[in-house]
């Protein structure tokens, strides 16, 4: 985003950086980039996310999502920031099955009824597994 009041020039840079770069040399690298042309002030980054596919966290959400489907609870990454950040050891256990079209936050976004109630019935039985067992 680029923020001009009349005076000053103001950009901010949203940059996707895999989990094996570092605060510091995605900092460095940036920094260097802008220095001969700009000024630059450098905000903490938010730290990427990851949770690994091997934890006892994935594999029981996996499991379940595999109980109620009957497809495989192949877990995957994305590239965009989620909510699930902001919460230790969370993740983003959406409701996009597959052969349905993607169309969060687009325009018209909407879910099948039936899609609905398979997510409730997945978030129904993970919700009894952390409580009961």
């Amino acid at each position: 985003m680029i923020d001009f009041d009349g005076q000053n020039l103001q950009t901010t840079i949203n940059i996707r950086y895999p989990i094996f770069y570092s605060d510091e040399m995605l900092t460095n690298q940036v920094t260097q980039a802008m220095t001969p042309v700009l000024k630059t002030q450098n905000t903490p980054p938010t730290k990427p996310l990851f949770v690994s596919p091997d934890s006892d966290f994935i594999q029981t959400l996996s499991s379940i999502y595999e109980d109620v489907t009957g497809e495989p609870g192949t877990p995957f990454s994305i590239g965009g920031g989620t909510y699930a950040r902001k919460v230790p050891l969370g993740v983003a256990y959406g409701a996009v099955f597959p052969g349905e079209p993607s169309v969060a936050h687009q325009p018209d976004e909407r879910v099948a009824i039936e899609s609905l109630v398979k997510t409730m019935k997945i978030y129904a039985r993970l919700y009894y597994h952390w409580l009961f067992q």
